[in-house]
């Protein structure tokens, strides 16, 4: 750890360091082998802690400049990538996604006619925002990154142009192929020049080949019973579908130094956008961290989104990026110490197959926090660690945080216990195959083309699917009733293959169809649970 100043230890210190018990408990109960933290504090400086293992294996401890995977974190360097652009005169922020990328031709007609680059930072184009045909078992993506727009393209609406905002990582990949047209170079190469490099952030970026050193967290899956289960690096990074959502890695020491860039840039930007524009390697800080739409209807306080930031007014609650909230009963309220500190949250979180991330914001005190974790535990065990030091940092601890956590990891248990049960007994009318299984087999596209499902007869016995037609996405297909079959497994078997559980129970549905008694002529999936109805995949 590390302060400016003097003298006895200061009492902000002496609490954040009492909390090492309650993080490791955290961690434990979450199934998280490691978590390095830091924070900036404008009186202590930083303060920064570390704990566990980065390689459980073989026992080899983390520290600050260990490399975590970011995820959604990455969120906040493309908009900051595009401030930049922004600021170049390439595009203003209200430009129009069709005149930037000139293949954009959704079926969503009102998106092609009025789409800006805010709207897909700000999740406000209400557009259907599948992950399964994406992401894939092993951490694997099953799109290369010149299917982003041709997908995009044929993805339906599921609410009205700008009338909610829904999450999604699709406008994010669509903002990433913006800085690479405008740019001429390669995402990461963009960032690295025009941001990571001025800040000297010499351990952040979407390329792998940055950082060559093994100061790498290894990623794991918290199983059932919050040991660890190693997985694969995760694919997501400079050149892949989803560079712009969820493809850095970065480190506690960098992400304190991009915290303090931020905060600077904002208050520069308020006071002078001119002069900030010579003082900072960032720009348009203050339009990025302003609200763009609600995230759910406030009734005192505000909740919203800005441009790769949501915004929280104390009191109030956070972790709406995470999953926590689908596992626990209410999601704890943080609240100041007195009626003065009533001030605003900016925050993210970030999660991918073997990590989990979380950094917060208050410009008005200057105080920020990060937690990186190297597991996809038992619910967010990083959003849990970032809200007990937000309540250490405004001295006003209430909630019992290991309690909410073990909540969590019980919910999350339960989600899938609750599916595995409604997925083994079938409804009191379910009928048995009306079909021979190999009626069922075959090679089934969706109507761009690019995505398929192959289905076969594995071992004379069951029928499985192989998505993308590829051996290590092959999950074995269960009668469920009539001609829908189900591919889910235990939540331990996800977890090893590196798949979320917190999916809806739809996905793991396919129903054939076709003339009585002849083959399947097409399947129908609801990868999206967002979709009215299920997309249709027809055989080849």
């Amino acid at each position: 750890m590390a302060m400016n100043s003097a003298g006895s230890v200061p009492a902000l210190l002496e609490r954040l360091s009492s909390l090492a018990p309650l993080i490791e408990e955290i961690c434990s109960i979450g199934g998280t082998p490691s978590v390095s933290l830091g924070v900036i504090d404008p009186i202590l400086g930083f303060y920064l802690a570390n704990y566990g293992y980065r390689d459980v294996e073989h026992g080899i401890k983390a520290d600050s400049d260990t490399v975590y995977g970011l995820g959604s974190l990455t969120k906040a360097f493309t908009s900051a990538g595009i401030g930049s652009l922004v600021s170049d005169g390439k595009l203003r922020w209200d430009t129009k996604v069709c005149e930037l990328l000139s293949d954009i031709d959704s079926v969503v007609p009102v998106f092609n006619d009025q789409a800006t680059i805010v709207d897909l930072l700000a999740h406000r184009t209400s557009i259907a925002r599948p992950n399964e045909i994406w992401y894939g078992a092993g951490g694997e993506l099953l799109l290369s990154n010149d299917q982003s727009i041709p997908t995009f393209n044929s993805l339906l609406p599921i609410s009205q142009f700008r009338g909610a905002f829904r999450y999604s990582n699709w406008g994010y990949t669509l903002a990433g192929d913006v800085i690479e047209r405008l740019s001429g170079v390669g995402y990461s190469s963009y960032l690295e020049s025009r941001i990571l490099d001025p800040l000297d952030m010499k351990r952040t970026s979407a390329d792998r080949e940055r950082v060559r050193d093994d100061n790498v967290a290894s990623p794991y899956a918290a199983l059932d019973n919050a040991s660890f289960h190693p997985l694969p690096v995760p694919k997501a990074c400079d050149g892949s579908i989803m560079n712009g959502a969820q493809g850095m890695r970065g480190t506690v020491n960098d992400l304190l130094k991009w915290c303090a860039a931020l905060m600077e840039a904002q208050r520069g930007d308020l006071a002078s956008p001119a002069a900030s524009a010579d003082a900072s390697p960032l720009r348009g800080i203050a339009t990025q961290m302003s609200s763009h739409i609600a995230i759910s209807m406030p009734q005192y306080r505000e909740t919203s989104y800005g441009l790769g930031w949501a915004r929280t007014q104390l009191p109030g609650t956070l972790g709406s990026i995470g999953c926590n909230g689908m596992f626990v009963k209410q999601m704890p309220t943080i609240g100041p110490a007195t009626q003065q500190q009533q001030h605003l949250v900016l925050y993210h979180q970030g999660s991918l197959a073997g990590y989990t991330s979380a950094l917060l914001l208050l410009p008005e005190t200057r105080h920020a926090i990060v937690v990186l974790t190297n597991s996809i535990g038992l619910g967010d065990c990083a959003d849990w660690i970032s809200q007990l030091i937000l309540e250490t940092v405004l001295d006003n601890r209430r909630h019992d945080f290991p309690t909410l956590a073990r909540e969590a990891a019980r919910g999350n248990i339960r989600f899938n216990e609750a599916i595995g049960k409604s997925l083994d007994h079938p409804p009191s009318t379910a009928r048995g195959p009306p079909r021979p299984w190999r009626a069922y087999a075959g090679r089934y596209h969706n109507s761009v083309g690019n995505f398929r499902l192959d289905v076969g007869v594995k071992d004379g016995r069951a029928l499985e699917v192989r998505f993308q037609g590829r051996n290590s996405q092959a999950w074995r297909l269960r009668h469920y009733d009539a001609d829908t079959f189900v591919w889910f497994t235990s939540r331990d078997d996800l977890a090893r293959r590196a798949k979320f559980t917190y999916a809806g129970e739809e996905i793991y549905r396919i129903t054939f169809a076709g003339a009585e008694g002849g083959p399947a002529d097409f399947l129908s999936w609801k990868h999206d649970p967002d979709l009215e109805a299920p997309e249709v995949f027809v055989r080849s």
